[in-house]
């Protein structure tokens, strides 16, 4: 059912509008109601309607304002414009500002009701372009981690295959070379064990949606790991460097600590020159992340430019003898908690 917001600085005029809106027996509901344009822009985020039916002449802003703000900040929203008014320069505004209808009061059911009819259609027109596209971006999105994995795994290793298929896929293809930063949780078996059951797909599929809103709007291209237990980070140069990995990768630790109670370790590439080299630079940076310091919470970034966050070391951290005997016996005892 889609949702209706009437507009109109006079209360019976809502009322009216709304009583006969529930008589048509149409697929809407008239969700909310507000007094002029600046309360109805207040209430759209709120109620997200579909179709907002208003009025033209109202104080604090008039019908020809909401119309602008309408088109420029929601114009998902179809409007239907109840005036009774015939100027020109409120049909201008309805035209120009692509408003279904302008209909004239007083209203007859019979003219309500085709104007909510062709305003319904266009909605639903649009809803289904908006899922078509949302479609095409998610398949492009697999299509273009399956490239990445392939050619990690050296699955595709065909250097024409690669150029072909990475100026397809690849918003920017990394001509001017690239780095790879490869992430992992800290306590990856217990999170999954305590937070999803056993799951572990589906806390790769958390943490992998996160950590690609954070990289949404730049050349930083996401994929997991061929044995999904790790996050890989295409990261085209000269945009990104050991600074701009640590950018995009510290405030996903920042989430993942907030969300999870976990932290993030991430290894860092040196620069390379040819997407053919994929598997190099992954091996690179798995090693550097697991060459990284062993901490429980932190984030750590290791790159051969240096070492980036809390506590980040060069080399790994060595236990001293009296720790490693804790260890040895907490892991002969089967002690986990104690052992970590």
């Amino acid at each position: 059912m889609l949702k209706v917001m009437v507009v109109d600085d006079e209360p019976w005029g809502r009322k009216s509008v709304g009583k006969m809106i529930g008589e048509l027996a149409l697929d809407v509901e008239v969700a909310a109601e507000a007094r002029n344009g600046a309360e109805a822009l207040e209430l759209i985020p709120i109620v997200k309607p579909q179709i907002v039916v208003t009025d033209m002449n109202m104080p604090v802003m008039n019908g020809q304002r909401l119309l602008e703000e309408l088109y420029r900040r929601h114009n998902e929203i179809k409007v239907i414009v109840i005036s009774g008014h015939s100027q020109f320069e409120y049909m201008r505004a309805a035209i120009a500002f692509q408003a279904c209808e302008y209909v004239l009061k007083p209203v007859s059911l019979a003219e309500l009701k085709n104007a909510l009819v062709k305003a319904m259609e266009l909605s639903r027109s649009h809803l289904s372009a908006q899922e078509r596209r949302r479609f095409a971006g998610e398949m492009r999105q697999l299509r273009t981690e399956t490239f990445l994995q392939h050619v990690t795994a050296r699955r595709i290793a065909n250097a024409s295959d690669i150029l072909a298929q990475s100026a397809e896929l690849l918003p920017v293809p990394p001509a001017a070379g690239y780095r790879v930063a490869v992430c992992m949780l800290r306590r990856f078996g217990d999170l999954s064990a305590t937070k999803f059951g056993g799951n572990s797909d589906l806390l790769m599929y958390s943490v992998d949606n996160m950590l690609r809103e954070l990289a949404a709007g730049g050349e930083a291209l996401v994929y997991k790991s061929d044995d999904k237990t790790k996050l890989c980070v295409l990261l085209p140069e000269p945009a990104y460097g050991l600074g701009g990995a640590a950018r995009l990768l510290a405030p996903f630790h920042d989430a993942v600590s907030r969300m999870l109670e976990s932290g993030v370790a991430a290894g860092l590439s040196a620069p390379y020159d040819r997407l053919e080299r994929l598997p190099e630079a992954f091996a690179e940076a798995n090693a550097r992340l697991l060459a990284g310091p062993l901490r429980e919470d932190g984030f750590s970034l290791v790159a051969a430019d240096g070492p980036h966050g809390a506590g980040a070391a060069p080399a790994p951290e060595v236990l001293s003898g009296f720790d490693a005997k804790l260890l040895q016996q907490a892991l002969a005892a089967g002690q986990a908690a104690t052992a970590r």
